[in-house]
């Protein structure tokens, strides 16, 4: 708040002193203030000063606004600004994941780790593409060497977990979800795909009790709500106690 309230005299002060607009733009971002954020930062037109990172930072926040081909379009200038920037590649690629062009991200993503092998963002979204894709080898593979440095990232074990139940592994899918779900109880994503396991190992009381949850978190899951009222057809069915 002291942030906004700062950059917004500094406006006052001198409407053409573009960094203000910049640093407004960030710091609504991080209210969650999209639309404001977008305002702020359409007002920038000093190319001299941060452009790439004015780009990058508005294409996120179209990103966040579900207008992808608007954030591709900012990014694309981002990249323009600065080729080289990995970060920059990262998240062009995951505009590209989120507007559906799941090749064009792939590629991305692989760009980047031709030139920085290592590259831990990289290679996450570059899993989460060929989960999507239905590729689960190279999925897995993926998730494994982001593990064999930092065995405690969770994101890429929520991904372990998500892969090893599309192949069917379900009894070590649950183990690393129910694991995860001790530390991090309110993440939507997990308490989904344990519940799925549960689901579909026939333990429809658990099941309930994980999608419960996640509602508790997020009640506007409409997708949730289906697999509840699925789940409590099916319990009536076979009678499950």
């Amino acid at each position: 708040d002291d942030a906004v309230d700062l950059a917004e005299k500094a406006i006052e002060i001198n409407s053409e002193f573009y960094p203000a607009y910049h640093n407004l733009g960030n710091a609504l971002l991080k209210k969650s203030d999209y639309s404001g954020a977008l305002e702020a930062f359409r007002s920038v037109d000093d190319y001299n000063h941060a452009l790439g990172r004015q780009r990058e930072a508005l294409g996120h926040a179209f990103i966040r606004e579900s207008r992808c081909e608007e954030a591709l379009e900012e990014l694309r200038r981002a990249l323009v600004v600065h080729p080289e920037s990995l970060t920059t590649r990262i998240s062009y690629g995951i505009a590209k994941m989120k507007c559906g062009y799941l090749v064009g991200a792939l590629e991305m993503f692989t760009d980047v780790l031709e030139r920085d092998p290592g590259n831990e963002q990289a290679l996450l979204n570059r899993s989460i593409v060929f989960l999507e894709l239905n590729e689960m080898e190279q999925a897995h593979s993926d998730i494994i060497r982001i593990l064999e440095v930092d065995s405690e990232n969770f994101e890429a074990r929520v991904n372990l977990g998500i892969i090893l139940a599309n192949r069917g592994i379900f009894q070590e899918a649950r183990s690393i979800f129910e694991e995860l779900r001790q530390k991090n109880p309110s993440n939507v994503t997990l308490l989904n795909n344990l519940a799925l396991v549960y689901y579909f190992n026939g333990d429809y009381l658990s099941a309930i009790d994980a999608w419960e949850g996640s509602l508790d978190v997020d009640p506007g899951q409409e997708h949730v709500r289906k697999n509840l009222r699925r789940v409590r057809v099916d319990r009536t069915i076979f009678n499950t106690e």
